[in-house]
């Protein structure tokens, strides 16, 4: 019987260094992007079947099974091969995050039962920054604006504009949290066509009903985290990436470590579609990428709230001193009397206080009043947090029972330091027994259930109190939040780490601008309390401008050498044994510093993270600095001989 002959790409790790394909025989014919199960040397694995070839010289083995066929096409072969090449990931480990599991009962996709027909009349600027994306397809906007400024408006626009085209447009988000509001408001606005909702928490058919959707070109607009720029688009022409900044749009658990910045812009070339960011508090690298129009970047500002046609102010923001103003303390938790006056007269009104918390749980730590040590994770090394029933690590999977004891001395007198989410919303219940609190966590509302329950209740008016951290700072949009209170904001400075400043006011201007959306009664307070009345940095905040910190901290940059005057490469090496770690991590940055010493490379010595340990594995770093605009090909021939167990992560969110 004769035999088909194919070229597979295995779906698993090889060197990047080595050739991807391998080549496979099959007694049927294999339609092109199929995915099939194959020998591997000594396991069955999944690889996608790609050109047939002509029976080769040397000997070759049989395809198993064929799973699925034309799971891939062209296109998406091409952005895999880009993300490859770019963040130094074999092509099999980078396929993977296209080969969703496609179900055989497929279903149809839920009906839209909303309907939203009034037109919103657009401001001159928006107008204006309209006109400058339809003229110039081939570029990157930057759409600068502060809360409220009609950013999603923007992008409904450009929507619009590309369904009059028969064009498909993906609108990527940065958490899984905010994806009820969103698909909601998208699907009012285009009642009458196909939207949907991806994210990891789907079931198998109903990822699977949206794939097929996507790749017939039947789907119009799809909704999705970083995941929808893996789908089979069949004639995409817009992407925009909202809260362009938030960190959440970083790959970071696992190879490749992707930023969806990059991978839009491959995606929008390969089909030739539009590319839009939106933020009010875009990041460093790309607002000055933008306003010197490298790369491709240009940057549009929508004006300021005052100048938009539906009255806009900012909110009223007070820092609030609390060495100089006489507060209420329960433990480490701390109210000004003024801001616990304004929590009472919000209440009054029947309007929402949101109450931001720097740590998760009850608690920063817990203390051994015996022997006076804190609860350590056996695995990481780093304190426990009490969470719910339970003290946990928040860097492993490492969870006790909180009715133990002390592992030092067998203590019970477990002590409680600082204060968490938790801990704050049960303070809040007792303070005002009769108010309806909410803690707001990625864990309390992993659940679509859980999350569209929530909005409901916001839209009833059936929440007084948002307790939460960064995750209630983003995208909320309800004009009935009158108050939000940051409680001890020292305690989120002081990281060492090159986008910490930028992070941690971006959250402060996020959470701002939940206050006074369009059509509120205009009366937001924001309160930050701190024991630092030398927050230099909140002057910003204050004037309310993004722009002059963008400005400030973009001289720091220059002056230390970070993005986006600098580029930088992170390689990390993990195992279980510290030894090695260090003397592999040694080893390879004597070879760098030996083959690249002729370059103008900066290579930094082996070091730790701030937490040298995660579950069971050892983690060392080694640092590269390079000119941001100078392409190295040296470099990329070195780095790519390293060998699988290494991390290369070429534009990374943090050093430590």
């Amino acid at each position: 019987m004769p035999y088909f002959y194919y070229k597979v790409v295995p779906l698993t790790r090889i060197s990047i260094d080595h050739e991807p394909y391998f080549t496979y025989k099959s007694k049927e014919e294999i339609p092109w992007g199929s995915l099939v199960l194959m020998p591997f040397g000594r396991k069955k694995i999944k690889g996608i079947a790609l050109e047939k070839q002509e029976e080769p010289a040397f000997r070759t083995r049989e395809i198993s099974k064929i799973k699925t066929t034309s799971l891939f096409d062209p296109n998406q072969l091409k952005l895999a091969q880009k993300i490859s090449d770019y963040y130094f990931t074999s092509l099999g480990v980078v396929l993977k995050f296209f080969a969703f599991n496609i179900t055989k009962n497929i279903p149809d996709l839920p009906k839209n039962k909303l309907s939203e027909k009034s037109e919103i009349e657009l401001t001159n600027a928006q107008k204006k920054v309209l006109t400058t994306i339809a003229k110039n397809q081939q570029k990157k906007f930057l759409v600068f604006g502060p809360a409220s400024s009609g950013k999603t408006e923007i992008a409904m626009k450009i929507i619009e504009k590309n369904l009059q085209r028969n064009k498909q447009s993906l609108v990527v988000l940065p958490e899984i949290f905010l994806s009820y509001q969103e698909i909601h408001r998208y699907q009012k606005r285009f009642f009458d066509k196909k939207v949907a909702l991806l994210h990891s928490q789907l079931k198998p058919s109903e990822i699977s009903a949206i794939w097929t959707q996507v790749k017939s070109g039947k789907l119009d607009i799809l909704i999705s985290t970083k995941t929808g720029c893996f789908m089979p688009f069949k004639n995409l022409g817009a992407i925009i990436i909202d809260e362009e900044q938030d960190i959440s749009h970083k790959n970071w658990n696992q190879n490749p470590k992707y930023h969806v910045e990059k991978i839009a812009s491959w995606l929008a070339k390969i089909h030739q579609a539009q590319l839009v960011f939106l933020s009010a508090t875009p990041s460093i690298k790309n607002y000055w990428k933008s306003q010197n129009q490298q790369d491709g970047w240009e940057l549009l500002t929508l004006p300021s709230l005052k100048t938009v046609k539906i009255k806009v102010v900012k909110p009223e923001i007070k820092i609030i001193n609390l060495w100089e103003k006489s507060y209420q303390r329960n433990g480490d938790i701390l109210f000004c009397n003024e801001l616990l006056a304004n929590i009472k007269a919000t209440l009054a009104k029947k309007k929402i206080s949101l109450i931001l918390v720097p740590y998760h749980g009850k608690s920063q730590a817990v203390f051994c009043e015996n022997c006076k040590t804190a609860l350590k994770c056996p695995k990481c090394g780093t304190s426990l947090v009490h969470t719910k029933d339970n003290y946990q690590c928040l860097h492993c999977t490492y969870k006790i029972s909180s009715l133990t004891n002390c592992p030092n001395c067998k203590s019970y007198k477990l002590k409680n330091i600082g204060f968490g989410t938790e801990s704050v919303a049960t303070e809040i219940k007792k303070r005002f027994p009769y108010s309806k609190v909410s803690l707001v966590t990625k864990s309390n509302f992993e659940k679509n259930s859980s999350r569209k329950l929530l909005f409901k209740k916001i839209k009833e008016n059936k929440i007084d109190f948002l307790v939460g951290n960064q995750t209630i700072a983003k995208g909320f949009d309800f004009p009935n939040i009158d108050l939000v209170a940051v409680l001890n904001a020292q305690r989120w400075t002081g990281k060492a780490d090159f986008k910490f400043d930028e992070r941690w006011l971006g959250g402060f201007f996020q959470v701002g601008g939940r206050l006074n959306r369009p059509h509120s009664d205009q009366k937001g307070i924001f309160y930050i309390q701190s024991f630092k009345s030398n927050l230099e940095i909140l002057t910003n905040l204050k004037k309310w401008s993004w722009k002059s910190f963008i400005k400030e901290e973009t001289a720091n940059r220059e002056a230390l050498g970070y993005p986006p005057f600098k580029k930088i490469y992170r390689l990390s090496f993990k195992d279980f044994n510290k030894e090695k770690v260090e003397k592999i991590t040694d080893k390879v940055y004597n070879q760098l510093q030996k083959e690249l010493r002729k370059e103008k490379i900066e290579i930094f010595e082996p070091f730790y993270s701030f937490i040298k340990k995660k579950g069971i594995f050892w983690n060392k770093h080694i640092l590269i600095k390079t000119p941001s605009n100078q392409k190295l090909p040296i470099l990329n021939k070195v780095l790519r001989k390293l060998s699988v167990s290494w991390s290369i992560d070429p534009d990374p969110e943090n050093i430590f």
